[in-house]
């Protein structure tokens, strides 16, 4: 059976406190992290832990306004 390729555009928006709380999250030994590298973070390591482990490669790009 042939791998579905899932295209899914989903424009997010964040609240100041839960993105200063996912800069503090991915901050390591006081090397702060961007805004855009925080969510980023947060949300590979949240589609990785979904994907189906078949898929031998999942791809994620970012498109910021602003």
């Amino acid at each position: 059976m042939p791998m579905n390729y899932i295209s899914v555009k989903r424009p997010n928006h964040i609240k100041a406190a839960s993105s200063n709380t996912l800069r503090r999250l991915a901050s390591v030994n006081g090397v702060k992290r961007t805004k855009i590298e925080a969510f980023s973070a947060y949300v590979w390591k949240i589609m990785i832990g979904n994907i189906d482990q078949r898929h031998k490669k999942c791809k994620m790009g970012w498109l910021v306004d602003g």
